[in-house]
């Protein structure tokens, strides 16, 4: 997971957006496992967990954090929900190759991969885009994606705004 989630406890992720605004998000692991084995549970089955956890510091006006990731493997299978300003972002079955599935709140998303992307100064390799509709669903918030294996999150874009924020 730590692929395209490779974030450590104090870094600070800087996005710019095309307004010249700037966004700063400054990670503080809040709760960390070691692979384990679980026995128990549902049919008495052993599983292995592990659960990796950031919260930023940096909080909205009514005392929300503003960026948060819970990254959890059980039983082999790898997820993550990550959200940015209130929005929700589910990944289901990660694997080193990308994302099985991308949820933004409760849309699915259209995902592709792009060997090379690039912005203004900035341009990155192996990177997977997720993108949700917004023609039928006018749901305010973020709604496009992009993650680039080994730098983790580098663009993402708010509807109904159009502010694409990038990663500096």
């Amino acid at each position: 997971m730590a692929t395209w989630f490779p974030y450590s406890d104090g870094e600070r992720l800087t996005f710019r957006n095309n307004l010249n605004e700037q966004e700063s998000f400054t990670l503080k692991n809040t709760f960390t496992t070691q692979p384990y084995q679980r026995t128990g549970g549902f049919g008495n089955t052993n599983r292995c967990s592990a659960e990796k956890d950031f919260e930023s510091v940096e909080k909205d006006s009514s005392g929300r954090i503003r960026f948060s990731l819970r990254l959890q493997v059980s039983s082999g299978t790898r997820s993550g929900l990550l959200n940015i300003n209130q929005t929700p972002i589910y990944f289901n079955n990660l694997t080193d190759s990308g994302f099985l599935q991308v949820m933004i709140d409760t849309r699915i998303t259209r995902q592709e991969k792009l060997a090379n992307f690039g912005t203004g100064s900035s341009s990155f390799t192996n990177v997977t885009v997720a993108t949700a509709d917004t023609n039928f669903t006018k749901m305010q918030g973020i709604y496009k994606l992009y993650f680039s294996k080994g730098l983790g999150l580098i663009t993402y874009s708010e509807y109904p705004s159009l502010k694409t924020w990038i990663k500096q």
